[in-house]
């Protein structure tokens, strides 16, 4: 093996640790100098505090207490996964202790992509709230410095990995709470964050990476195909909400719009599928979007968010304490499948009961069940 060729010429040190005498290998002072020599350059590591200091390293500065260890070789393998998957230059991922420009945000990891930037975060499900909100305000501080106004054209995704969390639904809901006390002013197309599980965050960063489709190109197709919607981004509703909203309308046979029992059949839409904070934000804030809309437009337009089940879409908006607003609606990709339109279409109350409607006209609910 090459490790073991490595090992046995002096460039790596073998280091067991944990009760089940886990195993990671360290450079030694030999291997740091090879890499010096090699890459023609000193290798430095980032002051652990993020400030802008940053220091040539030797071997003793790249080893780990025990008790990190497991968080880094999680945080190892997922970034391993992603540039493998996405076919990447190894090059372009480096965790905290070499990232050079995004000091002031301290996430664990990050991916340097021409188009936009990962960071990655490692959750052991230790972190208490607390800890999580000052972790935010990291972020805070860093869309306030020079090293985000350097960078400021790229896009920024978050993917919050959790791992060793007996209840991922409950950790999520801490996670989305200290975001909302913290930096949910701040999600906009140019930032946005995934939760979930380490497979999970690896799909998501194939897809956003690849362009691999999600399911909006499932369900866009149903939409328009099936019940004759159509799909645009107009100047005017862009302008008048400040974001690229994707609108969606349905037209008849001639192209004109189509009024069914009293009301035109037009919507915003947002992919909530992969429950992105972006499209939570944007349904708990829908009033003042609409208020933005409305008086530049002259009517009200609803907002269809597709999500990914019923529960996983309470749970989310009773983290940030937006069960109802006004004029949004939800649906998900079976109950499209399965029901008439106007009644795969559902609603939360503040007590946490789901409505359906009644006809096209939205206006009639029909209780369905108190949402667990």
């Amino acid at each position: 093996m090459r490790i073991r060729a490595l090992v046995d010429a002096g460039f790596l040190e073998i280091h067991e640790y944990g009760d089940d005498q886990k195993c990671v290998f360290y450079l030694t002072h030999m291997g740091v100098q090879f890499i010096r020599d090699i890459s023609s350059e000193p290798l430095y590591v980032m002051d652990s505090k993020g400030v802008h200091r940053k220091y040539e390293a030797t071997a003793g500065m790249l080893k780990m207490t025990d008790n990190l260890l497991d968080h880094q070789t999680k945080l190892n393998a997922l970034s391993l996964e992603i540039v493998r998957r996405c076919s990447l230059d190894p090059a372009s991922y480096k965790d905290s202790m070499f990232s050079t420009n995004f000091t002031y945000a301290q996430p664990d990891g990050v991916l340097e992509l021409p188009g936009f930037d990962i960071f990655l975060e490692m959750d052991m499900g230790h972190e208490r709230t607390s800890a999580l909100r000052a972790k935010w305000e990291h972020y805070r501080t860093y869309f306030n410095s020079r090293d985000y106004y350097l960078h400021r054209n790229k896009q920024i995704v978050v993917l919050f990995a959790t791992e060793r969390v007996s209840k991922l639904a409950v950790r999520r809901t801490s996670v989305v709470k200290s975001l909302n006390q913290t930096i949910f002013d701040l999600f906009s197309p140019m930032f946005d964050c995934y939760i979930g599980t380490n497979e999970e965050m690896e799909e998501i960063a194939e897809r956003l990476i690849t362009g691999k489709k999600g399911w909006f190109s499932r369900v866009g197709t149903y939409l328009q195909n099936k019940l004759g919607f159509t799909f645009s981004k107009p100047k005017q509703i862009v302008e008048a909400c400040r974001e690229p909203y994707l609108y969606m309308r349905m037209l008849d046979g001639e192209g004109k719009p189509v009024v069914r029992d009293g009301r035109l059949q037009e919507f915003l839409f947002e992919d909530c599928s992969d429950r992105q904070i972006l499209g939570l934000k944007r349904a708990a804030c829908y009033k003042q979007t609409q208020s933005l809309l409305s008086g530049k437009i002259g009517r009200d337009i609803p907002l269809l968010v597709l999500v990914s089940s019923e529960g996983e879409i309470y749970r989310d908006l009773s983290a940030v304490e937006a069960r109802f607003v006004p004029n949004v609606y939800y649906v998900t990709a079976a109950r499209l499948k399965n029901k008439p339109f106007y009644e795969a279409l559902f609603q939360f109350d503040q007590l946490g009961n789901r409505y359906c409607f009644t006809d096209w006209s939205l206006k009639t609910q029909r209780y369905e069940k108190k949402q667990d």
